[in-house]
C-alpha cells in the first residue's frame, strides 16, 4: 500500500504536533525544576545563616572551626 502525498503529509504533521507538545511539556518541567532548584539554594543559604547565628548566640563559633578540638 502506497501512501498518497496527502496522507503522508498528515502523518508527518501529526508527528510534529506530538513532538511540539512533548517539547512544551519538557520546557514546563525544566522551568519547574529550575524554580525548585533556586528555592532549595535559598533555603540552604538561610539554614547556613541560622546555623552561624546560633553558633554566635551560643558563643561556640570558634569551637567547630578549631581543628584541635575536632
Amino acid at each position: 500500500m502506497t501512501m498518497t502525498n496527502e496522507t503522508e503529509a498528515e502523518r508527518y504533521r501529526k508527528e510534529l504536533v506530538v513532538q511540539a507538545n512533548h517539547i512544551e511539556m519538557l520546557k514546563r518541567d525544566m522551568a519547574e525544576l529550575t524554580e525548585s532548584h533556586y528555592k532549595l539554594i535559598e533555603r540552604h543559604r538561610k539554614l547556613i545563616e541560622e546555623r552561624d547565628n546560633l553558633k554566635i548566640q551560643l558563643n561556640i563559633q570558634d569551637y567547630w572551626e578549631d581543628s584541635k578540638t575536632a
